[in-house]
């Protein structure tokens, strides 16, 4: 397959490039940016969050936890507000948050590295379980919390009623120009211009079952040419109008707003429900069950418009820890 790859700094390198179709191949070189991921955390104590509705918890007391997480603002964000209150509950946290992709943060998991992290069920079903049938979000979630637990013993916790899953975008001059509103639009506009079906997307987008190739066989899409590039790199590419006239997303994404672009609706609702949850090995959940009764009521919280909103700040320059404590005091989690 003959893809282009879009370095940060704007530079095409032609790569030919055989990927495996879960994702999940984690290289040595990849597997090392867990040694190499942050370091501790600023020391933080129950104490410096008195006021709050978080209260010390005994069972957690000098407990010694690690929290990972993938690379992107969303992920970074979501795993220091689960830092944040953990440290409020009194337990020592380890931070090896910004690993590159889900098959080297969830090796880090089952490895023993890191204790918890968010995942998403979307992420789960098709790129971890290896699954290919959809389900609607909440029959979805069940599904995946059972069949990882049975067959991983890797707990999950209650997801979040936000849904972080994929969409393809335009630029609000393109779409205006073209028409251009659902990926049903794409569909028709590609067939008749084949030079502009230009598309930037990442990594697990070109790889996944649930990414391009299921959507080109949904909405029977034919010209589509790909410019492979990081996550980030995707937004500012297709911002600027040069590179692509289409884009993979997430849905939930800070910069959507920012940069003027504008999702497509998924009028054959091929994408399926991206629901965060905190996952953890059933062993470190049996010890710390109280991990669940501290989680589950911001968990509850986390909804669209609340993620995006905290996605923005991040996106604006804002650090992952400065949001997740603002947030958690501005709710009353924190003092």
């Amino acid at each position: 397959m003959n893809i282009e790859y879009i370095q940060p700094e704007g530079r095409i390198v032609k790569i030919r490039k055989r990927f495996s179709r879960s994702g999940l191949v984690v290289t040595a070189a990849a597997f090392v940016l867990i040694a190499s991921a942050c370091g501790v955390v600023p020391s933080t104590n129950a104490k410096d969050f008195v006021g709050g509705s978080i209260k010390p918890i005994s069972q957690l007391k000098d407990a010694s936890l690690t929290v990972s997480s993938k690379e992107y603002d969303e992920q970074l964000v979501l795993s220091q507000i689960a830092i944040t209150a953990l440290q409020a509950a009194g337990a020592n946290v380890k931070d090896k948050t910004g690993l590159q992709g889900t098959g080297t943060v969830r090796k880090a998991l089952t490895s023993g590295q890191a204790d918890l992290y968010w995942e998403y069920t979307g992420s789960a079903w098709f790129e971890i379980l290896g699954q290919t049938e959809t389900h609607p979000g909440r029959e979805l979630y069940k599904k995946v919390s059972d069949m990882d637990l049975t067959t991983n013993k890797i707990s999950w916790l209650a997801a979040a009623p936000m849904n972080d899953t994929y969409a393809v975008a335009v630029t609000k001059t393109f779409s205006e120009q073209t028409g251009i509103k659902s990926i049903s639009d794409m569909a028709a506009y590609v067939e008749k211009n084949p030079a502009a079906g230009t598309m930037c997307v990442e990594n697990e987008f070109l790889q996944r079952p649930d990414g391009l190739s299921g959507m080109k066989e949904k909405y029977g899409i034919q010209n589509i040419e790909t410019k492979l590039m990081g996550v980030s790199v995707v937004y500012t590419q297709l911002a600027a109008g040069n590179t692509c006239n289409f884009g993979d997303i997430y849905s939930t994404d800070g910069r959507i707003v920012g940069l003027n672009l504008i999702p497509l609706q998924d009028d054959k609702e091929f994408f399926p429900s991206y629901n965060p949850a905190v996952t953890l090995r059933q062993e470190t959940l049996q010890k710390y069950p109280e991990i669940k009764g501290l989680l589950d009521p911001i968990v509850a919280k986390l909804d669209d418009k609340t993620i995006t909103a905290l996605n923005a700040q991040a996106a604006d320059g804002m650090k992952p820890r400065t949001i997740a404590v603002n947030w958690l005091k501005s709710n009353g989690f924190i003092g």
